[in-house]
């Protein structure tokens, strides 16, 4: 007869993102330079018209725009060990690459009006996301509205300290977030994600 030992637990895995200080001024600036104001991609969401019905039409539900960003411009070994540590620290997912052919870091702008709802990063076509980050850009002072927020029921709220300009905020690519419609000024955020063996 055998008797099994209790696996270890991750006490950490519900933990919703991480933030911290990534970008200064300068790193920040750089990015900002290396944008190109003829190459920004209107971004809409498409939703089914009913279940089980392939066609689809425009969702109000992403109104933004976005651009690859060029990777000599990006910190990218930077940006890797600090998301390598989030994950350590938090949700131990297994990860293995950032895809920089087919879902590539891009910068996204979000204009007055702009928004993008209540979703989650990981899906039927992208199941190998597993750790989803996004850098604040903008001055907080520079747009009103816009803010980040993470699901959590009737408890769910507005934290200012998400706005801070470099903040690097990273989360498991399943956690439900939006951002709130942008109600005056631009607020530009750069987001990526790490994959790694889909969730089985």
């Amino acid at each position: 007869m055998l008797f099994p030992l209790t696996p270890q637990t991750n006490r950490f895995i519900t933990t919703q993102y991480s933030r911290t200080k990534f970008l200064t001024e300068q790193g920040i600036e750089k990015i900002i330079k290396g944008l190109d104001k003829d190459k920004w991609i209107d971004v809409g969401g498409y939703q089914s018209k009913e279940v089980g019905i392939s066609e689809e039409v425009k969702s109000a539900d992403r109104i933004c725009q976005a651009q690859f960003l060029k990777n000599d411009v990006l910190p990218l070994f930077e940006i890797s060990q600090a998301l390598r540590q989030a994950n350590d620290e938090y949700w131990k997912l297994e990860l293995n690459h950032i895809n920089l052919i087919t879902d590539n870091i891009s910068v996204v702008k979000y204009n007055t009006g702009g928004l993008l709802n209540w979703h989650m990063d990981i899906c039927a076509t992208l199941s190998t996301r597993k750790i989803s980050f996004t850098i604040q850009l903008s001055d907080p002072k520079d747009y009103e509205g816009g803010d980040l927020q993470f699901f959590e029921g009737d408890k769910t709220k507005i934290n200012p300290a998400l706005r801070e300009k470099g903040l690097l905020i990273v989360f498991p690519s399943y956690s439900w977030h939006r951002v709130l419609p942008i109600t005056k000024g631009t607020r530009y955020a750069l987001v990526g994600w790490v994959h790694g063996p889909t969730f089985k």
